[in-house]
């Protein structure tokens, strides 16, 4: 039995930005018919399936913006409104036509983290806090734990530039705004490093058309600048893809740092995908960094999944004590900085 509750509640957490996705979700979960398709078997959750079956569906009409329901979606053009009279019984359609196609690919489907770029600019200013904290090093290197397609390891490439309401991010041709809650930043300053390495469960090519639209399609449909910027992302990582080592984070970041020079200093990031692992993981991914930081300088930073929006935290020097440095919202579109960084409990 599916649990509707849940669902709703997850529904509500997790789609409260995209009133496309909320009104499809809304759709999927009261019609019995589409309901079945979030239980199939030989695939994930139901909750986990509420999101990838939105992907999925996203991804079809991306490859297919001839079709009715692309009328709908803001970044392909579309001007009209879920709230529309027409929107039900277009949408109701789109399922029936491609139940079997969608029931297949959510037994093939990877969960992958929605991957908006603008939480490049969170990750950067963590980042940057923990460069100096570990001595402004000539040389360090970046892991990324969940890493996905690897567009936060560009970090170090990225220019901010703080702007009178919030910070404008800039990569290349790639242009977006990121609001500001509180006070600004104190400094952006971080040299290229040295290596980068990205650990995930799956790899997802760049360069392959399936993987890309699999990463365009799991971004909500109204944030149409972020859309655009994370398709420029995908075009520069298919020329100058990053280092993905393929497998579990708890199996395979003690031997990355073990690779690494015994004199490089680290920084460990994680965007959101430590929310994905059980208590026992959580723990052990720990233990490995605290070991690590007997021996290396070593700094982790992290946004967690906190309530509407995310907790961004570091931890640098021998004890890894964490410290919760500012908020964001998940897809990364504001931040805010905490001026006297907190202790995390």
């Amino acid at each position: 039995m599916v649990d509707v509750e849940m669902l709703n509640i997850e529904k509500n957490t997790r789609l409260r930005n995209s009133p496309l996705f909320d009104a499809l979700a809304d759709l999927i979960i009261d019609t019995p018919e589409f309901l079945g398709l979030l239980s199939v078997p030989g695939s994930g959750t139901p909750e986990a399936n509420l999101h990838n079956l939105l992907a999925l569906l996203h991804t079809r009409v991306i490859t297919q913006p001839e079709l009715p329901l692309a009328q709908f979606f803001p970044n392909l053009g579309g001007r009209l409104l879920p709230d529309d009279p027409s929107f039900p019984g277009i949408a109701a359609d789109f399922l029936r036509h491609n139940r079997e196609a969608l029931a297949f690919g959510l037994t093939q489907h990877r969960y992958i983290v929605k991957t908006a770029i603008r939480r490049t600019v969170a990750l950067k200013s963590l980042a940057s806090q923990a460069w100096r904290e570990l001595g402004m090093p000539a040389d360090y290197a970046l892991i990324d734990v969940g890493c996905s397609v690897g567009a936060n390891l560009l970090l170090d490439r990225v220019e901010i530039k703080p702007e009178d309401a919030g910070y404008g991010l800039c990569i290349a041709d790639i242009k977006l705004h990121v609001a500001r809650r509180g006070g600004g930043v104190p400094q952006f300053d971080l040299p290229r490093a040295c290596r980068r390495i990205g650990i995930d469960m799956y790899r997802i090519d760049p360069r392959e058309t399936k993987d890309r639209m699999a990463v365009l399609g799991h971004l909500q449909p109204e944030d149409k600048q972020n859309f655009v910027a994370m398709g420029q992302v995908l075009d520069i990582l298919a020329v100058d893809p990053s280092d993905v080592r393929v497998g579990s984070a708890t199996q395979l970041l003690d031997p990355v740092l073990d690779s690494l020079d015994r004199g490089l200093p680290v920084i460990v990031m994680h965007s959101l995908m430590i929310n994905f692992l059980d208590a026992q993981e959580r723990e052990h991914l720990t233990q490995i960094m605290q070991r690590h930081a007997q021996r290396r300088e070593l700094a982790r930073i992290s946004m967690e999944i906190s309530g509407p929006s995310t907790r961004l935290a570091l931890a640098a020097g021998a004890q890894l004590k964490e410290r919760m440095m500012g908020r964001a919202d998940e897809d990364g579109a504001w931040m805010t900085w905490t001026p006297f960084p907190q202790p995390v409990s």
